[in-house]
C-alpha cells in the first residue's frame, strides 16, 4: 500500500474512533440523566461495548494486534479466513486453513 493509500486509511480510522468516542460520551452523559435502572444499564453496556471498538481501532492504528498484521502469517488471506486464523469464525476444508497454535 503506498502512503497515499496508508494516509486515507489512517484518516478513516481516526474518524471512526472519534465517532465512537463521542457517542460513547454521549451514552454515559445520558446514564447521569436517565431515572430507569435497566434503561441505564443498557447505555453503559453499550458504552462499554464502544470502549472496545475504540482499543480496536487504536491498536489497529498501533499496529499492536496479530491479526492486524498480515505480514506475519506469510501471505494475504482474505478476511474470511483471517478470523479462521485468529479462532474467530470456524475453519473448514474449503478454506484450506488450520487455526495456529494459541501461546
Amino acid at each position: 500500500m503506498d502512503n497515499k493509500t496508508t494516509g486515507k486509511a489512517d484518516e478513516q480510522v481516526r474518524a471512526c474512533e472519534r465517532r465512537l468516542e463521542d457517542l460513547r460520551v454521549h451514552l454515559r452523559a445520558e446514564i447521569a440523566r436517565s431515572r430507569e435502572p435497566r434503561m441505564q444499564a443498557m447505555f453503559e453496556t453499550a458504552a462499554e461495548v464502544l470502549s472496545g471498538l475504540e482499543k480496536a481501532f487504536h491498536d489497529y492504528q498501533e499496529h499492536r494486534e496479530t491479526a492486524f498484521n498480515l505480514s506475519l502469517w506469510g501471505h494475504r488471506k482474505a478476511p474470511s479466513e483471517l478470523g479462521c486464523l485468529i479462532g474467530y469464525a470456524p475453519c473448514d476444508a474449503r478454506a484450506g486453513t488450520e487455526m495456529p497454535a494459541r501461546k
